[in-house]
């Protein structure tokens, strides 16, 4: 059975404090429907809220805010489409930035492929490894790479629940992809590539090994929030939308 709309929001917010749990400003507060999680740099991708339908919908995201607005951390807030229209007037309030729709996407391999064409793909064990991904990180989202190596140092993948895959070609590394786990659900996060080498193939091929990788390993539902660059990519491997947020930012 496909899980529920409502506990993949639950679950995106779990996934993210599996991410960021080794950073040394991290917080995180959880529940059914609402999750903030932060980094503690002060880098708005790497901060983030999620506010699905509730009852106290709108208490937590003030509340959410308010801990974002004391550390004075920047923050993306995803609303999800169901929560979206009560809360409003409480984002204005919260001088929150509408920014784009991300869609909530599922795909439940039938019979995934491996084929990683001529690039080598691999699940990172070294910390240098960390690094090199963090470094292509910066580069693809207009990030520092020193709030990276802080957000996702060498411990963050000693911990269970979180992998990291990077897929390179001639000895450089092009691409690289998280994946949380939990039980056959697995999440897809901050794919990204070198900007000389988008739509080459290299996220395709990272994508063919990670689900490959995951359904060798009892998988079998994946899921992601898409941006509109990567969705693209995500609708030809096989994902499908089944449902989506607002993203909005809070800016100190």
């Amino acid at each position: 059975m496909q899980p529920t709309n409502e506990y993949l929001w639950r679950i995106s917010g779990e996934s993210l404090a599996l991410c960021y749990r080794a950073a040394p400003g991290y917080e995180a507060r959880l529940t059914p429907r609402a999750s903030l999680v932060l980094s503690g740099e002060a880098v708005a991708d790497l901060n983030y809220i999620i506010v699905d339908a509730g009852p106290a919908a709108e208490t937590l995201l003030r509340e959410y805010v308010l801990v974002a607005k004391k550390r004075k951390l920047p923050v993306l807030v995803l609303i999800t489409r169901t929560a979206v229209a009560g809360l409003k007037t409480a984002a204005a309030e919260l001088c929150l930035q509408f920014l784009e729709d991300f869609p909530l996407m599922v795909y439940r391999p039938g019979n995934p492929s491996a084929d990683t064409g001529d690039y080598q793909v691999w699940r990172v064990e070294k910390e240098e490894d960390v690094r090199a991904s963090n470094e292509l990180a910066a580069t693809a989202f207009g990030m520092e790479a020193a709030a990276l190596n802080r957000a996702f140092g060498p411990n963050y993948i000693q911990g269970p629940g979180v992998d990291l895959f990077l897929a390179a070609r001639n000895g450089r590394v092009i691409s690289s992809v998280q994946t949380t786990r939990a039980g056959s659900l697995t999440g897809i996060w901050a794919m990204a590539s070198a900007p000389d080498q988008q739509r080459k193939g290299a996220g395709r091929a990272l994508l063919n090994y990670v689900i490959s990788y995951h359904c060798a390993r009892g998988a079998k539902f994946f899921y992601l929030e898409a941006t509109p660059a990567g969705k693209p990519l995500y609708s030809r491997v096989g994902f499908q939308t089944v449902d989506d947020s607002e993203v909005w930012l809070y800016q100190p």
